[in-house]
């Protein structure tokens, strides 16, 4: 124990040594010869990713408590915000902070077995390390998304970022050493020289009958559309086997690669000791991190399109090109098309870091004079859920009894409410509030059905058949439409956002036949809390808004 205990002492020494290094140089790169510059920050990059390696592969001690380890852990974040301040700064500080995930994934040192009671307090120290993780990776890219005049992509940030694969003696191997300089590129342009930006990607095929032939099949493979695929279809041996299952003409995909960390989720088991039983369950390491990134993409998707056109065109005009060809060739790209609802939000600003706690003791409560609505509208005990469909914090204050009740102030809240007022007590209400977020941003002319969260007016199939294949083609939770499909689980599928958030159910599904029917439905995806307590107390408080209806 003592050992690990000195291990992790090490640790933490010296990542406070490295910070206060970092903070030193920073002043001085204008004024020191470029080379000098690189080696030293190179340096920096390599101290960090060794010490991620060493502590992600130590086998620790079973009395060493989780709040050292954790706290170990979270030593490395002031080393590696101190970055910033460098040359490319938060592009060097969001990748360490995405190899620290990495190597947080595959520690060794840490019980992940929670009791019961443990695992639902709020201040449970895997969580916090999680907020804290994601919102340093947050500040970062907010940054580059300002300096980049919201066109950024974000592709480097998916990829392996690989820690802890190899053993002492096997470090000098060239695998290794590769990943070792691909951890201490210092710009975007030399990571992609060094092949170290590509996260997973997909290959397409075909299948097609060969005429005459009954029982051949033949795989075409996907000829455009999507980036890198003949690069990929090219140096991969993978073929895609023939199936039966698969129709003529039907395509099919595979995937190569991983997007690393920033998709990536932490396992831990809580105990049951009533039952004597565990069950596991994942936690996502920096979930509003991803979502950023891809409502990132989705802004800028459109504004890229736009200047890629105008630099065709000038293109096309400087080789001689007529114009009416011009006009041809040009009418086959397609015309961008902004996201309804993402394309009126400002990203930086909504992702705003996860307001804490329990915060420094409140002055107002302990005057005296306070009443009891005073008290329990304290903004110091207020719980904030990250709304994901809205891009914002809902704020719930919550009853002696644990009663959680949302007010209507979000993010606005300064609590301390004297009246009942500021409540959300009906989904009439409700509906007023989420419409209320949306035409602030959008307009006072939008709705929600324009922007997405409003349910289909007609949604019923005549089959269970056609209702599990359009099932099967919207919420597939994997493959090429990932993202878009888990969109649509997170603004609530056929219910709608706030008929998803008052039955706490995503509706995937609904036939009606001539004798029977049936509906498909899982688990809300809204919500995003602190804690597992947190969650449970305000997806109750919307519940008991809503009365029973035939979808219930």
């Amino acid at each position: 124990m003592d050992s690990h205990k000195t291990f992790l002492q090490g640790i933490a020494k010296a990542n406070s040594a490295l910070k206060a290094e970092i903070d030193e140089f920073a002043g001085l790169t204008t004024s020191r010869p470029q080379e000098e510059v690189n080696s030293t920050v190179r340096r920096y990059l390599s101290q960090i990713y060794q010490n991620i390696d060493l502590i992600s592969q130590h086998h620790g001690h079973p009395r060493t408590t989780r709040t050292k380890i954790l706290d170990t852990w979270q030593s490395f974040l002031p080393p590696i915000q101190a970055l910033s301040l460098l040359p490319f700064g938060d592009f060097l500080a969001v990748r360490m902070l995405l190899y620290l995930a990495s190597g947080l994934l595959l520690q060794r040192a840490m019980d992940m077995k929670f009791s019961e009671a443990s695992a639902y307090k709020a201040d449970v120290p895997l969580n916090q390390l999680n907020i804290t993780l994601d919102d340093a990776l947050l500040e970062s890219l907010r940054r580059i998304w300002t300096k980049s005049e919201t066109c950024e992509d974000f592709k480097w940030v998916f990829g392996e970022y690989k820690v802890s694969r190899w053993r002492k003696e096997d470090t000098s191997n060239e695998e290794a050493q590769h990943c070792h300089r691909i951890a201490q590129a210092l710009t975007p342009a030399e990571l992609a020289a060094l092949d170290g930006t590509r996260g997973r990607h997909f290959i397409f095929a075909k299948k097609k009958d060969i005429e005459g032939e009954e029982d051949e099949d033949h795989w075409q493979p996907f000829s455009g559309g999507i980036p890198g695929d003949h690069y990929e279809r090219m140096r991969s041996p993978a073929r895609i086997p023939d199936d039966d299952d698969i129709e003529v003409d039907e395509w099919v995909y595979k995937l190569l690669g991983a997007d690393g960390p920033i998709r990536e989720a932490v396992f831990y088991a809580i105990h049951d000791n009533s039952r004597m039983e565990s069950r596991w369950q994942g936690l996502d390491l920096v979930p509003r991190s991803l979502q950023f990134v891809l409502d990132a993409g989705r802004i800028a998707q459109p504004i890229l399109a736009v200047k890629r056109r105008i630099l065709a065109e000038k293109g096309l005009r400087k080789v001689g090109i007529p114009a009416e060809l011009r006009v041809e060739i040009l009418a086959h790209l397609d015309m961008p098309v902004r996201h309804p609802y993402l394309s009126s939000v400002d990203i930086v600003e909504a992702y705003a870091p996860f307001p804490e706690r329990n915060r420094p003791s409140c002055y107002v409560c302990p005057s005296g004079g306070a009443s009891k609505r005073v008290i329990l509208t304290c903004p110091f005990k207020s719980i904030y859920i990250w709304n994901m469909p809205l891009r914002t914090f809902f704020v719930f204050h919550q009853t002696k009894a644990k009663v959680g009740w949302l007010c209507k102030y979000g993010v606005e809240c300064k609590g301390h409410h004297d009246g009942d007022d500021w409540r959300i007590s009906t989904e009439n209400d409700l509906n007023v509030y989420v419409e209320k977020i949306v035409k602030d941003r959008c307009g006072s002319a939008t709705t929600l059905s324009q922007v997405g969260f409003a349910a289909p007016t007609d949604f019923t199939l005549n089959t269970d058949d056609e209702d599990e294949k359009r099932r099967r083609r919207l919420f597939v939770g994997y493959g090429p439409l990932e993202d878009s499909s888990n969109e649509l689980k997170m603004n609530g599928g056929f219910f709608g956002l706030t008929s998803s958030m008052v039955h706490n159910k995503i509706l995937l599904g609904s036939w009606q036949g001539v004798d029977e029917g049936g509906r498909s439905m899982t688990s809300a995806q809204w919500a995003l809390a602190r804690c597992i307590a947190d969650r449970n107390c305000c997806e109750s408080a919307l519940k008991k808004m809503h009365s029973r209806c035939d979808r219930c």
